[in-house]
């Protein structure tokens, strides 16, 4: 069976861990860890106590959100087998906001697909925004704002922007747009 195989190192019959934990188990403690990175044991308690709770917890709405709350049932398991003395691992929690980019898309909704940004050529004409696939002309719907995601497209890619623009500027301009609680609409025309 799977589970079961020889050794790679001697020979022998061994058998393979089956006990796997998604990343987030990962990232519900580090800033447990972070306290004492050098110590044997998972935590330092007196460090701990020394160090914690974060005094301020900074990510994304949708990370932040089910991280916290991983984070939080961590924290009280950790209490409970007395790696940690704490209730809550972080006194402030600010939220920013999503970067988002408007989504285009040919074909209908059940066979349609989704074209990124650099597929598609953008027209003015009377007032009203069109959209065109650019390798086959066909008429593309502009869809709403939307978080960047690789499924829907919306992205856009941090060299052509770095090699277009340099990377100063594109770091001005992600933190100079609009405030960072506020979704940062992606756009060229800045």
């Amino acid at each position: 069976t799977w589970r079961h195989v020889k050794c790679p190192r001697c020979g022998k019959d061994a058998r393979r861990e089956t006990d796997t934990m998604d990343t987030f188990v990962d990232s519900s403690w580090y800033f447990a860890r972070f306290t004492a990175p050098w110590a044997n044991d998972p935590t330092d308690p007196k460090a701990a106590t020394e160090w914690l709770p974060v005094d301020q917890y900074i990510g994304g709405i949708e990370h932040a959100i089910l991280h916290l709350l991983y984070s939080r049932f961590f924290t009280r398991a950790m209490r409970e087998t007395g790696h940690v003395d704490l209730a809550e691992p972080f006194r402030g929690l600010f939220t920013q906001g999503m970067v988002v980019h408007e989504t285009y898309r040919v074909g209908g909704a059940s066979n349609g697909r989704w074209l990124a940004p650099s597929e598609v050529r953008l027209e003015d004409a009377d007032g009203k925004r069109r959209a065109f696939e650019i390798a086959t002309g066909e008429e593309a719907v502009i869809g709403p704002l939307e978080k960047m995601s690789k499924s829907k497209k919306n992205t856009v890619s941090p060299e052509e922007i770095t090699d277009g623009y340099g990377a100063d500027t594109a770091r001005w301009f992600m933190l100079s747009d609009s405030p960072p609680e506020r979704d940062v609409e992606w756009t060229d025309e800045g």
